[in-house]
């Protein structure tokens, strides 16, 4: 039986500095908490939408490490072409290092969401690895804080997701469905509707045609309007008339349409409210964030900064439930907090995300991975051996400098250390008694580094801590 969500006091609920830590960064530290409560929680909203103005070395260099993220299509395939799955495992270690160091915390967050609203599977379809590395950074980061309807048709002509959901053999007389389907039921009005069979056949005939350049052609990977395979007769979808003759109009006419359509900002605002402000966000938060939207023609900087405003967090702070980390975010939170040390690049670290079924950018189906409490709440024993691993040098290529354990316990008695580590690590939310029963274990016996890295372990797989 997995982990149930604690009940912290109002107080505990209320204190939207710390929520905004918890939330809007990839793990909680009390130095973002600084930060926040030191700029005020609007400035530090500010500061974190635009992160093209924040300096982050250590990301930087890291990533410049790997030149295959900067590649052109082309260029992927000229050095990859016989080994494609190599970039992508740049890739993933790349997400990981972009995760436990970027001090752009937001934009790491909210790529992360765009990568789960659109998924493609990285290694779906052979063809398609070489794509990914483009969709990562030409398509999600490049739009992740642009305007809906940009990043919506960026997606729609984007090879990755034309090799996933085979776009590329969508023609006139033999439509392929795929990505008709889930550009309305996962990326734009959801699961409910309002859309007919009717409707998923009339829009996929809008599509057709739309596919990639081959790699024997001039620009490969880039998109093409292929009119020899577009159905050019008349079509209807959610009650639109397109006449005949539209071509390439078709497509890009249904995606504004649809980018705009009532039903999709209340089904993405509540979507990524989930994601930032806590789940089962009442509709009062889903109004404001749609009244956003619709005041800025979908500027997701905007949209995200309401989702985050202080309005907004005190609805969703109402609500009953916490949510649960999933396995990426409460792994790579604790490695960022713990200041983990990478001897291999953080190759391991993304190795290891595979054991809990959460390795980047490989869930099999379009929906993405989860983010619900039934998804990942049975897994309690893989949290407790990550927890412990990690603090014991265990996992491949990582290590908690003994270091970053002291600057946790600070000067705290060995009488208070558990809850100086509570504090360093959650800043109130692991309930007393869960913090009693580490300090029994701290008393229990001499004191050591050992017994520092133990007592750390075992805060970090305390019910307390898998929440926020």
């Amino acid at each position: 039986m997995g982990p149930s969500a604690p009940a912290p006091g109002a107080a505990a609920r209320g204190d939207l500095d710390r929520a905004l830590a918890h939330r809007a960064t990839q793990g909680f530290t009390r130095e973002t908490l600084g930060e926040i409560r030191s700029l005020g929680r609007p400035a530090w909203l500010d500061q974190q939408l635009n992160p093209q103005l924040i300096a982050d070395p250590a990301a930087d260099a890291f990533v410049a490490g790997y030149p295959s993220v900067s590649m052109s299509i082309p260029d992927l395939h000229a050095n990859f072409a016989n080994s494609s799955l190599v970039p992508c495992e740049h890739l993933q270690q790349v997400c990981v290092a972009r995760s436990v160091l970027s001090e752009r915390e937001l934009f790491e967050r909210v790529v992360e969401f765009w990568h789960d609203h659109f998924n493609v599977d990285q290694l779906e379809t052979v063809r398609g690895r070489l794509f990914f590395t483009a969709y990562d950074r030409d398509t999600i980061r490049q739009h992740a804080l642009g305007r809906f309807e940009d990043l919506l048709i960026s997606v729609a002509k984007s090879p990755a997701m034309s090799a996933y959901l085979d776009g590329d053999v969508n023609v006139a007389g033999a439509a392929n469905e795929n990505f008709g389907r889930e550009v309305m039921e996962l990326h734009t009005l959801g699961v409910d509707g309002p859309y007919t069979e009717d409707d998923v056949r009339e829009i996929s005939r809008c599509f057709t045609g739309w596919r990639y350049e081959y790699w024997f052609e001039a620009n490969p990977g880039d998109f093409y309007f292929d009119a020899a395979g577009h159905d050019f007769g008349p079509k209807r979808v959610l009650g639109v008339q397109l006449p005949g003759g539209g071509g390439v109009q078709d497509g890009l006419d249904m995606l504004r349409f649809l980018a705009a359509h009532p039903k999709t900002l209340d089904y993405v605002s509540r979507k990524l409210l989930s994601w930032l402000a806590g789940a089962e966000p009442p509709q009062a938060a889903v109004d404001q964030v749609v009244g956003v939207w619709q005041a800025t023609a979908g500027d997701l900087r905007e949209v995200v900064r309401e989702a985050l405003s202080d309005g907004v967090l005190e609805l969703c702070s109402a609500t009953t439930a916490l949510k649960l980390k999933r396995p990426y975010h409460f792994g790579v939170g604790l490695m960022r907090q713990l200041r983990a040390d990478t001897a291999d690049d953080f190759l391991g670290a993304a190795r290891i995300f595979e054991l809990v079924g959460h390795r980047p950018y490989v869930w099999g189906t379009p929906d993405g991975y989860p983010d619900t409490l039934l998804a990942w709440g049975s897994d309690v024993n893989g949290r407790w051996a990550y927890s412990t691993n990690l603090l014991n040098g265990a996992l491949p290529g990582l290590r908690v400098p003994i270091t970053a354990l002291n600057d946790l316990r600070g000067s705290a008695p060995n009488a208070g250390l558990a809850q100086r580590l509570a504090q360093e690590m959650s800043g109130g939310l692991i309930p007393g008694a869960e913090v009693a029963r580490v300090q029994q274990y701290i008393d229990s016996r001499p004191f050591t580094d050992q017994v520092l890295r133990d007592a750390v372990a075992l805060l970090a797989s305390s019910p307390g801590y898998q929440f926020y």
